[in-house]
């Protein structure tokens, strides 16, 4: 997988204070964000703090999805705009009541499927990899070359105490490489600490859950250093 260095200007977002020592802050590069940007978040769990930051910062207008958290359609503050839907790799209704959509469906019904999105955030436990398989299949070309800023979190089976196949790290594989082959770099990453388990194959501790900022470089001005 091909990388790009995290250099000083890193620019840490988010909860300002953190109260379990495990917990960890999600990562913006601030040069590809402008004024007015577009930014949409999936799966909030209640947690406005990384959609207020960035709303108030960079006065962004954000479109925050979750609908797990027994909340109607809002609008929380004046740059800020809740949707009681969630993310996933089709349309339809769980056997909760949640609305899902697709993420085309999703900026088509708010009216952005050609506009540029500066960051995209994903925390859809576990649900990530077939969202990101059907965005990249999907035949709305624009719906990930249209992202400045893609940061979600991955989870492998071993979340659920269940060994990884070689078929399963396969396509997590194909799914990682099908964001390069679009012009998306791995710029930052981490493990998530309440993820590790003992792997019975390699005979020490790995890690499930991994935080990830993937950067378009095709809008990365040419006159950047990195």
């Amino acid at each position: 997988m091909k990388s790009i260095p995290a250099t000083d200007y890193l620019k840490t977002m988010g909860l300002e204070i953190i109260s379990d020592p495990l917990d960890l802050k999600l990562q913006v590069h601030p040069n590809m964000l402008e004024k007015d940007a577009e930014d949409i978040f999936h799966r909030i769990g209640d947690n406005w703090s990384f959609d207020d930051d960035i709303s108030k910062r960079f006065g962004c207008i954000v479109r925050s999805f979750d609908p797990s958290i027994n909340s109607t359609n809002h609008q929380r503050s004046p740059g800020i705009l809740f949707y009681n839907i969630g993310l996933g790799s089709n349309n339809y209704v769980s056997s909760r009541g949640w609305k899902i959509m697709t993420f085309s469906d999703i900026l088509k019904m708010c009216h952005d499927e050609n506009k540029i999105i500066d960051y995209l955030k994903i925390d859809i436990e576990s649900f990530e990899w077939d969202v990101l398989e059907e965005i990249q299949h999907s035949s709305y070309s624009n719906a990930l070359t249209n992202v400045k800023q893609l940061a979600f979190e991955v989870h492998t089976k071993e979340l659920d105490q269940v060994q990884s196949s070689k078929t399963d790290l396969v396509r997590y594989w194909k799914i990682l490489h099908g964001l390069e082959m679009i012009g998306f770099r791995r710029w930052y990453w981490h493990f998530n600490l309440w993820g590790f388990f003992p792997s019975r194959t390699l005979e020490k501790y790995l890690s499930c859950c991994y935080e990830i900022v993937y950067i378009n470089i095709n809008y990365i001005k040419k006159a950047e250093k990195w």
